[in-house]
Parts: C-alpha cells; sequence; structure tokens
C-alpha cells in the first residue's frame, strides 16, 4: 500500500529468504506467501489499534462530561465495547485469524516439501551394508 514502508517489506522478504534459504522457486512462492500473510496479520493489528485508538479520540468530550476521574485502561474498555458492538473487531480478528492460517500453511507446506526432497534423497543414497563385502569375509572362489 502506497502507505506503507516498501523497503521495510523488502527487508522483510529478505530475511525470510536468508533464514529460509529456499532451493526452489516453489519454496520461493511459499516464503513470499508467509511474509505476505504476516504483513497483512501485522497490519490488522495497526488497524484494530487506531481504531480503538480513534473511538477512545472521538469519545473523550462526552466521557469527560460525564465522569470526573478515568483512566487509560477504562477509556479503553469502553472504546472496546463500542467497536465490539459494530462487529469491527470481529472483523479483524477473523482476517488476522485468516492471515495466521494462511502464514502456517505455507510454513507447513514448504517444510513437507523440504521433507520430501530429503527423504527422497535418503532414499536414493546407497546403502552401506549391501553391495559391499566386510572385510573379514573371505574372497570366495570365482
Amino acid at each position: 500500500m502506497s502507505n506503507e514502508a516498501r523497503e521495510r517489506f523488502d527487508r522483510t522478504v529478505q530475511a525470510y529468504l536468508d533464514e529460509m534459504e529456499p532451493l526452489t522457486e516453489i519454496e520461493t512462492d511459499l516464503i513470499e506467501e508467509m511474509v505476505a500473510a504476516k504483513w497483512r496479520q501485522r497490519r490488522c493489528w495497526g488497524m484494530e489499534t487506531s481504531a480503538l485508538d480513534l473511538e477512545m479520540d472521538s469519545q473523550e468530550a462526552e466521557l469527560a462530561a460525564k465522569y470526573e476521574k478515568l483512566d487509560e485502561p477504562t477509556r479503553l474498555a469502553i472504546a472496546f465495547k463500542t467497536l465490539a458492538e459494530t462487529k469491527c473487531l470481529t472483523t479483524f480478528n477473523r482476517y488476522e485469524t485468516g492471515y495466521r492460517r494462511q502464514y502456517h500453511k505455507a510454513l507447513a507446506t514448504l517444510l513437507a516439501l523440504r521433507r520430501e526432497r530429503q527423504n527422497a534423497i535418503l532414499r536414493n543414497e546407497p546403502n552401506p551394508t549391501s553391495g559391499h563385502i566386510p572385510p573379514d569375509t573371505p574372497n570366495p572362489e570365482p
């Protein structure tokens, strides 16, 4: 998005690529899918925070007139209750949950591909005990 730091997103992608060291284009795609899902999840966290801040700001005058003293946790609770009634927070939670699932599904797929590749390598390695005559076995007659 135009209001987000593209450089930070690119650094995040590169950090994941550096750590996960993809060997194929499919692995790279899965890692990029993980980063995009995590980025969107973080966006939801920011929007939820902003929505609560906005609601607290919009309620400030009304609450100041109604209460002589009101602490921040109480203001947050009132804003939370108001937003919960509008389904705003439920929507954020639903999207966040979906992004978390996307992230973990891509990670699970990536790890499964890697396990399968490792298993294929192990299946194709020669068995060190087959095809070799133990050193203490006499040579068979031709």
